[in-house]
């Protein structure tokens, strides 16, 4: 899995509206629906962690944790 797939199935499984959750993240919704259709093939760390603090209301270190199995300290 990679984090753009994994953070589009995070979204979705908020059952947030988009809208919603790019604007509490400051991105356009655009990068958003981007994750959904295949257009964003890869994820910037700084949209990352701005979809995940503020969208989602998760650390970026809880996120990586569910989709790798690591451990970050």
């Amino acid at each position: 899995m990679t984090p753009t797939t994994a953070i589009a199935d995070k979204i979705k499984a908020t059952g947030k509206p988009i809208n919603a959750i790019a604007n509490n993240a400051g991105v356009p919704p655009t990068t958003i629906y981007a994750l959904f259709n295949g257009k964003c093939k890869n994820i910037g760390i700084n949209t990352l962690f701005l979809i995940c603090r503020y969208g989602l209301d998760v650390s970026l270190s809880d996120f990586l944790r569910d989709i790798t199995d690591c451990e970050f300290d």
